[in-house]
């Protein structure tokens, strides 16, 4: 699996979760837990794929699906989208991820 390249800390470019193991648990005024990770933060991987993390929104999400993000800041990822952002794998609604840019399958 690709690595993260760009000096940052935060979750793996591989990772999906509701939260973070290390996270403590900061919510918004409307009661929505934030990772302190960052949504919107982009990074580079190993692969030379550019990731940009992002949160699904009320719905599975299947692998190498394009995604619509939301461009109000909340970077919520929904399937049908022409954002250029995949999933790399499948993500269970709500959960925490990184979507990479282009449609890139990598080869065995």
């Amino acid at each position: 699996m690709p690595f993260r390249t760009t000096p940052s800390l935060g979750p793996e470019v591989d990772q999906a979760a509701l939260a973070y193991y290390w996270d403590s648990g900061v919510t918004t005024p409307a009661g929505v837990q934030l990772p302190s990770y960052q949504l919107g933060s982009r990074v580079s991987a190993s692969d030379g794929c550019d990731y940009l993390h992002v949160k699904a929104g009320g719905s599975n999400i299947g692998a190498n699906t394009q995604l619509a993000i939301t461009a109000d800041g909340t970077f919520v990822a929904t399937t049908g989208g022409t954002s250029g952002f995949y999933t790399v794998a499948a993500v269970l609604a709500n959960q925490f991820f990184h979507a990479r840019k282009g449609n890139v399958v990598p080869t065995a």
